[in-house]
């Protein structure tokens, strides 16, 4: 799953942990490799009854102790400890590998609902410090009838990580399965004329597919090895007096033999492609179960989450909400104010509202409508509807003047909303922004949002004039 280069790396890292034991010691003295149990080279004569290695020499037999250094079992538990500390760096780096290329959190994104990604791609251009101190606040449901369509929208979103973490968990146990299967290819190698004839002559029989959990037992795939002078030779039962080398560990006697199987630099490379191969296997089932996903899928963005499902929503100055379709709207709180007519030279007032643009869910991402739209139906001049909820905003020739890029879609949608609030506020042609205007034009009961001028100002509202602005517009 991790990359080349990714593999590359962690393959150097591998190389920088304690080496075991035995490649230790077979850098000064021999070491045999019997039933799992690992041997060296003593000093002085052996004792009678005492385990020894018999070296046969032109004119004599060398008898020396054989000492027994420790179990596969040992050794390896050994080296992990010796290990556990930089293991713990490389484990980190191989999951954060394996993550990216799971793309675990970006499945979250594929499975957002069009509130989250709302709330994500478009929330994200309008928040600021303030009000991300807040949300935690905002989010708080108070009401029973709140709190038990809360529990469903938790329900749900526990249903729908849940299924991300299971095809996640489907997929690690695939890799698993993958990397416990690198390298296994039976005795390596086809054997030559030469040691065929031998193995004929001392009876040798390649050993069966290790099973045991040794990593060093993997290397050497269970086989009885001897390492002398840095060569990996074979060890076999024997009596015969035909070998060099010989083993005697209690009643039972041992011969080494063969011209040399290997140096003990591949025996090496090998314990460390199945150390490397643990690293990630433990790394793989202690960071990605299928409970640590769901938490780092819920950890990841708590408050996203907490959007799953909602119908409405409503921040410091925007939010999203529905029709009665069921279509999404992002929008912008829009304030109260008011324009002095040049028809009659009267001044209407228009309450606070919002506008907003219809989005929809594309995929992992957001579309949204060219039109605008204002939710509570405030009579604006540029709303030609009379009394619509959701009515269209009538946006004739600034069209052309309305954004259509940014750095991605939530930006675009924030960009055209915030100049359809300056639209909205000035006008983008007067003659159509005048209330009696296009009152008239339009049959619309333009006099009921008629106002005297004393009542506007102590309102402290903007009241937009031809050319001028009146009072202090605080949008």
């Amino acid at each position: 799953m991790a990359n080349q280069s990714q593999l590359s790396r962690l393959k150097r890292m591998i190389k920088t942990l304690p080496r075991h034991p035995i490649f230790e010691i077979a850098e000064q003295t021999p070491v045999f490799v019997l039933s799992e149990q690992v041997y060296s080279v003593g000093d002085g004569r052996a004792s009678d009854g005492e385990d020894l290695f018999e070296k046969k020499r032109k004119t004599k037999v060398v008898k020396k102790p054989l000492i027994k250094v420790g179990d596969f079992a040992s050794l390896d538990d050994l080296v992990f400890d010796r290990a556990n500390p930089d293991m713990a760096g490389i484990s980190k780096y191989y999951v954060q590998g394996v993550q990216k290329d799971l793309a675990v959190l970006k499945r979250l994104n594929k499975s957002m609902d069009t509130p989250q990604l709302i709330f994500k791609q478009v929330f994200s251009y309008l928040q600021d410090g303030e009000y991300k101190d807040k949300v935690t606040k905002l989010l708080e449901v108070k009401s029973k009838e709140r709190v038990a369509k809360r529990n469903q929208r938790t329900s749900k979103l526990t249903s729908k990580l849940e299924k991300i973490a299971g095809e996640v968990v489907s997929e690690v146990n695939d890799l698993i399965s993958q990397i416990e299967q690198e390298g296994k290819s039976g005795e390596s190698g086809k054997r030559s004329s030469k040691q065929r004839k031998l193995d004929e002559l001392f009876k040798y029989q390649p050993a069966r597919a290790y099973t045991g959990s040794s990593l060093f037992g993997r290397a050497i795939n269970g086989k009885n090895i001897a390492i002398v002078d840095g060569v990996i030779y074979n060890v076999i039962l024997s009596n015969g007096a035909q070998h060099d080398y010989k083993l005697q560990v209690g009643k039972r006697k041992f011969g080494v033999f063969g011209n040399g199987n290997g140096k003990i630099k591949d025996l090496e490379e090998r314990f460390l492609v199945e150390l490397g191969k643990k690293v990630r296997i433990d790394a793989l089932r202690e960071h990605l179960s299928r409970d640590k996903i769901i938490d780092l899928l819920r950890t990841q963005d708590a408050e996203l989450l907490a959007m799953a499902g909602r119908k409405e929503y409503q921040g410091e100055g925007f939010g999203f909400t529905q029709d009665e379709k069921g279509s999404y709207y992002a929008y912008l709180d829009f304030p109260a104010m008011a324009i002095k007519s040049e028809v009659d030279e009267n001044y209407y007032l228009y309450d606070k509202t919002k506008i907003a643009l219809r989005v929809s869910k594309n995929k992992g991402n957001l579309d949204w409508d060219r039109d605008f739209f204002m939710v509570d139906n405030n009579g604006h001049p540029y709303v030609h509807n009379k009394n619509q909820r959701f009515a269209k905003i009538c946006q004739g020739d600034a069209t052309y003047s309305m954004p259509t890029s940014g750095k991605d879609v939530g930006e675009v949608i924030v960009k055209r909303l915030r100049k359809m609030k300056e639209v909205l506020m000035f006008g983008y042609t007067w003659r159509f922004f005048d209330p009696a205007y296009e009152g008239d034009n339009y049959g619309k009961n333009y006099t009921s949002h008629r106002r005297d001028l004393s009542e506007l100002q102590k309102m402290n509202i903007p009241i937009i004039v031809k050319g001028e602005i009146k009072n202090d517009s605080r949008w």
